[in-house]
């Protein structure tokens, strides 16, 4: 089944914001695939430092307004476009917020998906970052992708840029270190150490368990949902990424 039909309430929206771990440069490119096939123009830039770009023809200038003169012009021949201020061994530079506004005010563009965060795919981010992702008012609509497969296990780089500081900020689990359901409660609800802050702005966010792919996970992510319902996050999906499959969650 087509993302966008699982996720209808991006249809009608300009800018989304992608955050997260494994499955976050699935869900941009599905995205923009999609929304191309139904004639939309699509964007897709990021904030922040060089990365890998996921999808889309490149189009870069160190001159942000000659940038978007580009992009105006080349969108009509290219529906989705990647846009940075440079390009060096395939990792393009990131974007200002500058560049954004002006996108949005672009007639010529209908979409536009920005990735958020770390250029890595990470799950776990350290309070400033989270800080930092709650300054873009501009966005419409957020994704959030959560890498549920290594729950029960140590939590490494794999799940955080810096896991020690992430697992500082919880003394009760540094220990032990584990991705415990206890643990990403706690994460996912603390304003403080964690990212409830994300689910309190003007946009909603949608918060995506990846690589469901058994009945234990799929339990698992339920039992998760089911806790996090009582903290007023109910925009929860789980998703097997192999069989393109994704689904809400409701918990009560």
């Amino acid at each position: 089944m087509a993302l966008l039909q699982q996720l209808p309430e991006i249809e009608n929206v300009k800018v989304v914001g992608f955050i997260g771990g494994k499955g976050r440069n699935y869900f941009v490119n599905q995205i923009a695939s999609e929304s191309a096939h139904v004639n939309k123009r699509v964007v897709i830039t990021y904030l922040g430092r060089d990365i890998l770009a996921p999808s889309g023809h490149i189009i870069f200038d160190s001159d942000e307004k000659k940038l978007f003169e580009k992009i105006e012009k080349g969108i009509s021949r290219h529906p989705v476009i990647y846009a940075g201020r440079a390009l060096e061994d395939h990792f393009v530079t990131g974007v200002h917020r500058s560049l954004i506004s002006d996108m949005i005010k672009s007639k010529k563009i209908d979409l536009i998906l920005l990735i958020l965060g770390n250029e890595n795919e990470t799950s776990l981010f350290p309070k400033k970052e989270i800080m930092s992702i709650c300054k873009n008012s501009f966005l419409d609509q957020m994704i959030y992708c959560f890498q549920l497969d290594l729950v029960d296990q140590p939590i490494t780089n794999q799940m955080a840029v810096n896991s020690k500081e992430i697992l500082k900020n919880f003394p009760k689990y540094t220990k032990e270190g584990v991705l415990s359901q206890d643990f990403i409660f706690d994460y996912l609800t603390s304003p403080d150490m964690g990212v409830y802050n994300l689910f309190k702005q003007k946009w909603p966010l949608f918060l995506v368990f990846t690589d469901i792919n058994n009945i234990f996970l799929e339990n698992r992510t339920i039992n998760i949902a089911r806790d996090l319902s009582s903290r007023e996050i109910d925009n929860i999906f789980q998703a097997n990424l192999k069989e393109n499959l994704v689904k809400r969650i409701f918990p009560k």
